[in-house]
């Protein structure tokens, strides 16, 4: 089964603008490897045009395989790599997401509950 993964990412850090542009280079790099070898199926950077752009000013979609996905989390670069940002941006955040096939199967599972919890007259 596929799944997703994001990763969010506030302003850059007064100071530390270099090493974070630094970073973004070095992350797509990785990226495009696990790209390459069929670790992941997608990945893609995007930045907000609108919003709190201090706390969100862009992120990363991941897809991919779930078992592979999750390797590519537990993988050492990965690893360096989220903890350099940790003192590059602020408020970066890392979540998992339901994709592809997935999301119907949620959806019908949350239809079958709302129709559990449904108000009667």
């Amino acid at each position: 089964m596929e799944i997703g993964l994001i990763v969010k990412y506030g302003k850059l850090v007064p100071g530390r603008e270099e090493q974070a542009i630094a970073l973004f280079a070095e992350t797509t790099q990785w990226f495009e490897e696990q790209l390459k070898t069929g670790y992941i199926t997608y990945f893609e950077p995007f930045f907000y045009a609108s919003g709190d752009l201090e706390a969100d000013a862009g992120f990363w979609i991941i897809k991919g395989e779930r078992d592979k996905v999750w390797n590519v989390v537990d993988d050492e670069t990965f690893k360096w790599l989220t903890l350099k940002a940790q003192f590059l941006v602020d408020h970066l955040r890392v979540d998992w997401l339901t994709v592809g096939e997935a999301i119907p199967q949620q959806v019908e599972r949350a239809s079958k509950v709302s129709t559990e919890f449904a108000f009667v007259h």
